[in-house]
């Protein structure tokens, strides 16, 4: 996993709410996401990327004076550890 990020916040804020929130597939297990928040951030700065994990794919977010925007690009299946890759379902949904 590598992951980089730059936060600058106002600690006389707590607000944080969502004002936009979008999704969709690209593929079976190819997901993208786009999210802009209000939030307590002066300024921000995000980057992720991981291969290996729950969720794993790419996070790229920014933020200044308040409102924070996120776009995400990540596989929808879960890490198998002991197997070494992502578990695979059946058509009832049964991880294997």
């Amino acid at each position: 996993m590598l992951n980089f990020n730059f936060r600058l916040n106002n600690p006389f804020s707590k607000r944080w709410n969502t004002f936009f929130y979008k999704d969709g597939l690209i593929t079976k297990h190819k997901a993208w996401e786009i999210q802009a928040v209000t939030d307590n951030s002066i300024v921000s700065a995000e980057f992720s990327l991981s291969v290996r994990g729950d969720h794993s794919g790419v996070t790229l977010g920014v933020g200044l004076l308040g409102v924070s925007i996120m776009f995400c690009l990540v596989d929808t299946r879960h890490w198998n550890e002991e197997a070494g890759r992502h578990y695979n379902y059946d058509s009832a949904g049964n991880a294997s």
